[in-house]
């Protein structure tokens, strides 16, 4: 029961490393994101299941670019109506 314990507390673990690993940061899109995100879906699969990409990475390039669009947004928003109030 001890041994089941631990693995359970190692699987752990490397999950809670492997979401602090998925944070990001606003930077810019990089060109392997930006391939991966032009990729059809059996691209994407194949791509997948070759190995070429990770999970990680595919929901990394996703990520950022939706966290970029809505940061462009909430902007574009904002100015417009600085813009509408002056």
């Amino acid at each position: 029961m001890r041994e089941i314990h631990e693995v359970v507390k190692r699987k752990q673990k490397v999950r809670e490393d492997g979401f602090k690993r998925t944070k990001l940061d606003l930077g810019q899109v990089t060109s392997d994101e930006l391939v991966i995100e032009n990729l059809s879906d059996e691209e994407l699969l194949k791509g997948l299941q070759s190995r070429k990409y990770t999970a990680q990475n595919v929901l990394q390039a996703f990520t950022r670019r939706v966290r970029s669009f809505n940061l462009t947004t909430y902007l574009s928003n904002h100015l417009i109506n600085i813009i509408l109030i002056n």
